[in-house]
């Protein structure tokens, strides 16, 4: 727990990041050290968290498991939701204050592998939209983008869409699902999405997380 901005729930960050060369399918990808450590199958940071979670002191907290937070902010909903962060649902794709859009990593991350613009291009093609670019920058910046999940395609015959607001933003904007998901499907992948309010419970992911995580590697590898 610490003092966070003002309308800021949570924030999280991996411990570690880790190359693996090939996960059963994918190429040579960055990943959070959770899910390096599932692929190796060992421990990788010794005694460290795997993940480390920030939730805001000035929130009024519902730390029941009940799901009837009343008008408070129920704790677990956005504790799940930071964890997931964690577990994956993060990568390195940003735009800086000239507008120009940058990888925050020397490689792809495993999320960032599958980010592709609405004809189809993969913002990680460093052939198209090249580092420190404007024209990155304006993808990131230009909904829709999406997750070029097979399994979701597959299973749900959706293709995920993300959040991408018009003007970047560092804490909400590329690493959550689309505003969208909070009504459609009477909210059931909603957890992963970027706001949420007083009274709004959401205690399991939805498929459509559960299946860009499986993609990533933590089932299907």
């Amino acid at each position: 727990f610490e003092d966070m901005d003002d309308g800021v729930l949570g924030s999280t960050g991996a411990d570690a990041y880790y190359y693996v060369n090939d996960n059963g399918y994918l190429p040579r990808r960055i990943y959070p050290v959770a899910l390096a450590e599932k692929l190796f199958g060992r421990n990788l940071n010794g005694i460290s968290p795997d993940i480390h979670v920030s939730m805001n002191t000035d929130i009024n907290w519902y730390l029941g498991t009940d799901g009837d937070p009343g008008t408070q902010h129920d704790f677990l909903s956005i504790l799940l939701h930071e964890i997931a962060h964690g577990l994956g649902f993060t990568g390195g794709l940003l735009v800086d204050d000239n507008g120009n859009g940058w990888n925050n990593f020397s490689g792809i991350t495993v999320f960032d592998h599958f980010v592709e613009t609405v004809s189809g291009q993969p913002l990680s093609d460093s052939q198209i939209f090249s580092q420190g670019s404007q024209a990155l920058g304006d993808e990131l910046q230009s909904p829709p983008i999406y997750f070029r999940s097979p399994l979701a395609l597959r299973e749900l015959s959706e293709v995920p869409k993300l959040y991408i607001p018009d003007e970047w933003n560092s804490g909400s904007s590329m690493y959550h699902l689309d505003e969208v998901y909070n009504s459609k499907n009477s909210g059931r992948d909603a957890l992963m999405t970027f706001s949420s309010g007083p009274g709004q419970v959401i205690h399991d992911p939805g498929p459509i997380t559960a299946l860009m995580f499986y993609d990533m590697g933590w089932i299907h590898t």
